[in-house]
């Protein structure tokens, strides 16, 4: 008997969402293949945090071009250099992934990982 098959999936590494901007969705990272997994997202506000923190909604697709809310929104505090952490299980069945930034955070830059461990054999 072999063991199971796990990977990581990266949507965005230390990406610095500059204040007062415009920020794109995540791209959409197909999933369909997976049994499952689980999205961590982790937002860093700088020395001085954002006086509007940004927010983000997690959206799922069956056929990648109607989305669907299925986590979120999103929205940690603003404190001084604070780390926030969220995570979202997905389940096997899954398709398609992305994130939507839909507040964009003002005053301070904030910084965002994002990525996805997925079981990908059994």
């Amino acid at each position: 008997m072999t063991g199971s098959t796990k990977a990581l999936l990266a949507i965005w590494a230390t990406e610095t969402f500059t204040a007062g901007s415009t920020h794109a969705d995540s791209d959409v990272k197909t999933v369909d293949a997976d049994y499952g997994g689980i999205l961590y997202m982790k937002i860093t506000n700088a020395a001085t945090g954002p006086t509007i923190q940004l927010g983000l909604t997690i959206q799922a697709s069956p056929d990648n071009s109607t989305w669907y809310d299925v986590a979120g929104p999103w929205i940690p505090d603003v404190a001084n250099a604070g780390v926030y952490h969220t995570n979202y299980e997905f389940p096997p069945g899954t398709l398609y992934l992305k994130i939507i930034p839909f507040q964009n955070n003002t005053g301070q830059n904030v910084t965002v990982d994002a990525q996805i461990g997925h079981l990908t054999e059994i």
